[in-house]
C-alpha cells in the first residue's frame, strides 16, 4: 500500500469514523434490509481547467475499505466494484464526469465523503500548482507550503506538486535553466 499504511486509520475508515453520520446510518439500514442493489456514483467537479488528481489514492481507498463488518470481522467486497476514471493529471472541465463507481452501494456508501475529499484536495493543489507555473513562465518557483497548512497534508500534496511539475515543466526547466 502506498497511501494507507496505518492499520488504525484503515480500521477507522472501515468503521465509518471519518464518514458523515447519515452515510453510516444508510449502510446500517441497507445491511439490515439485505439491500445489495447496485448503484453508480458519478463524480464531477465545478471548476474549469482543473488538473484531475487523487485517482490512485482513491483506488487504494476503495481497495482496502470496500465491504462491511460481520461480527467484528471485515468482509472485503472490493472486487465487486467496477471503477471507470479519467487519467491522473488530465486537464478537466467543469461538470465533466471524471469517475464512475458501480457496485452494491452498501459496500462503499461510508467512503463517499472520503473519496470526494481526496479528489477535491488533490485536484485543487495540482490545479493551483499549474496556475502558478503558468504565471511564472518557466521560472523556478519556491513555496513554503508547510507554513500555510496542516502538516499531515504535506506528503499527499507534495505528490500532486511533483506530478504536475514533472509533466508540465521538466523540459522547460531543463531547456531554460539546465535543471
Amino acid at each position: 500500500m502506498k497511501f494507507f499504511k496505518d492499520k488504525n486509520i484503515i480500521h477507522k475508515i472501515r468503521k465509518g469514523d471519518y464518514s458523515a453520520l447519515y452515510f453510516n446510518r444508510t449502510k446500517e439500514i441497507l445491511l439490515k434490509e439485505k439491500n445489495f442493489k447496485n448503484a453508480t456514483m458519478q463524480i464531477f467537479q465545478k471548476n474549469k481547467q482543473s488538473i484531475f488528481c487523487g485517482v490512485n489514492e482513491v483506488l487504494e481507498l476503495l481497495k482496502i475499505s470496500t465491504g462491511y463488518f460481520d461480527k467484528n470481522k471485515w468482509i472485503d467486497k472490493s472486487e465487486e466494484l467496477k471503477i471507470k476514471y479519467v487519467k491522473e493529471g488530465k486537464e478537466i472541465n467543469s461538470w465533466e464526469s471524471v469517475m464512475h463507481i458501480t457496485g452494491p452501494y452498501v459496500y462503499f456508501v461510508h467512503l463517499e465523503s472520503i473519496y470526494l475529499g481526496i479528489l477535491s484536495r488533490r485536484t485543487l493543489v495540482a490545479s493551483n500548482v499549474r496556475r502558478i507555473i503558468n504565471v511564472a513562465q518557466n521560472k523556478p518557483v519556491i513555496f513554503f507550503g508547510d507554513r500555510f497548512d496542516y502538516f499531515l497534508n504535506q506528503a499527499g500534496d507534495l505528490k500532486m506538486i511533483v506530478l504536475k511539475q514533472a509533466s508540465k515543466s521538466r523540459e522547460n526547466l531543463k531547456k531554460n535553466y539546465g535543471v
